[in-house]
């Protein structure tokens, strides 16, 4: 193996340490998001008396719970891509023509 070619794996390996941080970090706040849409939308009761607070706190929370279960399917996904990607599971180099 030539030196252009042991430098190109090794700014290859960078770029997938980079991806793989972001895709960790990225993950784990989505986790946290959702987890905390799930924690308020459990937690929050109806404040008000008047008719439109208790409309409104009936009819918000399954909106919030699904969001909140989707951003922690979402994070617990970029973390297994994450951790396939930092473990060489996935080829992230592009081999090939982009004109193709």
């Amino acid at each position: 193996m030539s030196d252009i070619d042991r430098q190109i794996a090794e700014f290859h390996a960078a770029g997938r340490r980079r991806k793989a941080i972001i895709f960790g970090i990225s993950g784990v706040l989505l986790i946290a998001i959702g987890v905390a849409c799930l924690v308020i939308s459990f937690v929050a009761t109806g404040g008000g008396d008047d008719e439109y607070a208790q409309t409104t706190t009936t009819r918000y929370p399954f909106k919030i719970i699904v969001g909140g279960i989707a951003c922690i399917i979402g994070g617990i996904s970029s973390c297994y891509n994450a951790y396939r990607l930092a473990s060489g599971q996935i080829n992230d180099v592009d081999t090939g023509d982009p004109r193709h």
